[in-house]
């Protein structure tokens, strides 16, 4: 007699693979909620989840965020299930570039400057925004004002 309902140890074992790829990929959709802090920024933020800034893009995505430079304290994001982009946080961040070497120690910001744009004129990368944001201690790198001096590290 033979009991058809009953399932072979390696029907289990399969069973059991398919049961666990599930609930991994249940796990890995998943999608954490971050409350902004008073001073945070997305790109701080962004480096704290994936140690990488530049996944502040995916971050202002996920909350359909217009402007990334605002965000407000209590605020509840979204930080999306993505993988890190260019690190930008420990030792790898801090490999040089083929970067070239400052036209100035100071720049003035002119109507309509952002980092990236300062940094592509002054290096010939705009990565290297980053830098000047360091430089110049600035809590939200995405304001800065016509006529401010930025230090070029």
């Amino acid at each position: 007699v033979f009991n058809y309902s009953k399932k072979s140890g390696k029907d289990k074992v399969e069973e059991r693979k398919k049961v666990e790829k599930v609930r991994k990929e249940k796990e890995t959709k998943k999608e954490r909620i971050h409350v902004v802090e008073k001073g945070e920024h997305l790109w701080g933020i962004a480096e704290k989840y994936y140690g990488s800034g530049y996944n502040a893009i995916d971050i202002a995505k996920a909350n359909k965020i217009k402007n990334p430079n605002i965000i407000y304290a209590g605020q509840k994001l979204i930080i999306p299930n993505v993988k890190p982009r260019k690190p930008t946080t420990g030792e790898v961040a801090k490999v040089k570039t083929a970067q070239r070497k400052a036209k100035v120690d100071v720049y003035t910001v002119k109507k309509g400057d952002y980092l990236w744009k300062i940094a592509l004129e002054v290096y010939g990368d705009g990565y290297a925004w980053v830098k000047i944001a360091r430089a110049n201690k600035l809590k939200n790198p995405g304001l800065i004002y016509p006529g401010q001096k930025l230090r070029i590290p």
